[in-house]
């Protein structure tokens, strides 16, 4: 698949998927959390599945859908901010990466948004 115009990633087929003999994922974790009063609550987000896109093409890797929620703490009080504990975004990374290792992934690519993340 090297050199086609398309990005592997979680919109194409199991076929797609399966015939590209790709054994690089990678997992982008962006953030939902203010950022003033004019800038999108998702900034983080955008920025982590770009940069997952970017290295998916270049690396001929299936990219996954980027997880919208972080470790955002010292923004939790303001309106719209969602956070998680280290724990339970840890242990979401875990599972993905466990379950992609006995599909025949090899290689994992984590992007992260989040400046702030533990």
């Amino acid at each position: 698949m090297k050199g086609n115009e398309f990005m592997l990633n979680y919109k194409n087929s199991t076929k797609v998927i399966q015939d590209s003999q790709t054994v690089t994922a990678i997992l982008s974790v962006g953030a939902t959390e203010q950022f003033g009063p004019y800038l999108p609550m998702h900034l983080d987000t955008l920025i982590a599945e770009h940069q997952a896109a970017v290295f998916g093409e270049r690396l001929n890797a299936y990219v996954l859908p980027t997880l919208p929620f972080n470790t955002s703490e010292e923004h939790a009080n303001q309106i719209g901010t969602v956070t998680v504990s280290p724990t339970v975004i840890s242990m979401m990374l875990e599972e993905i990466i466990v379950n992609l290792h006995r599909q025949g992934f090899t290689r994992f690519i984590l992007c992260n948004g989040h400046g702030g993340a533990y």
